[in-house]
């Protein structure tokens, strides 16, 4: 299994956009050589484009936001129903002592932790439950930074 999450991982950072234009120019460059240049020019015209098109923060926003929300937002103040866990996924952080706590965590955390937060004193007999990296060479995890802003 790890096999083959490792071949998705590879072919994953291949199809990403600078990856996927250095392989455009390697099969432009053996074009060349090949003296078949119409097809050449027109494959780089076409890797420049799409460098560009996917490079551009619109065209994520473009894609991500049909699947961000076709799930409709938690209603927390208005919803009866108990919630039994609050999952919180992690992302990176800053392990800087000479920083204040809040400042250690990354943007794309905070707002994650203080929803949390919100939902949780709505519902007091839930769990949150802090997901993200281990912390290397005796850092801090993500999870464990993100609990002590919470608490």
């Amino acid at each position: 299994m790890e096999f083959l999450f490792g071949i998705k991982k590879v072919i994953g950072n291949l199809l990403m956009p600078l990856p996927l234009f250095f392989v455009f120019t390697i099969v432009t460059h053996l074009l060349i050589k090949k003296d078949n240049l119409a097809l050449a020019k027109k494959l780089i015209f076409a890797s420049l484009t799409l460098l560009l098109v996917l490079s551009l923060p619109i065209t994520s926003h473009l894609l991500i936001r049909p699947i961000e929300f076709s799930i409709p937002k938690y209603e927390f103040l208005n919803n009866p129903s108990p919630i039994k866990y609050i999952a919180v996924l992690g992302c990176k952080h800053s392990d800087d002592p000479l920083l204040p706590l809040v400042a250690q965590i990354d943007q794309c955390s905070l707002p994650r932790v203080i929803q949390a937060v919100l939902i949780w004193k709505t519902n007091p007999e839930s769990i949150i439950l802090f997901t993200g990296s281990v912390g290397k060479n005796g850092q801090r995890s993500d999870p464990a930074i993100n609990a002590e802003l919470a608490y």
